[in-house]
């Protein structure tokens, strides 16, 4: 009885992962006297950079409670590991001039 339970549950585990979603995150350490600022960069980034079909997908939220309440959880969605090879370098240099000296990035995960 263990051994068919074992094979459903590996099949299903293989069949979930063909589609798997990949997420980069990082958390974003800004100054309480930037925090105004550094949010409407991010919307207006997101929205000329990120928002349209074919483009990079990235998600910004503040972070409410916790250690790192008041800073911000920066992520990148992919649908594969292959997509964080295709380099979004307008967005990038946008983000870097605009809003690079408003953060510390911390925690690179993915």
């Amino acid at each position: 009885m263990k051994n068919p339970l074992i094979l459903v549950f590996s099949l299903l585990f293989a069949l979930t992962t063909l589609n798997a979603q990949v997420l980069q995150s990082r958390i974003l350490q800004v100054e309480s006297s930037n925090m105004k600022s550094f949010s409407e960069r991010v919307a207006k980034k997101t929205k000329l950079y990120n928002g349209k079909k074919g483009q990079a997908k990235y998600f910004t939220f503040q972070i409410l409670t916790g250690k790192n309440a008041q800073n911000f959880l920066r992520f990148q969605w992919a649908e594969s590991l292959d997509e964080f090879d295709k380099e979004d370098t307008k967005g990038n240099d946008y983000w870097q001039k605009t809003l690079g000296s408003l953060h510390k990035s911390v925690g690179n995960r993915i």
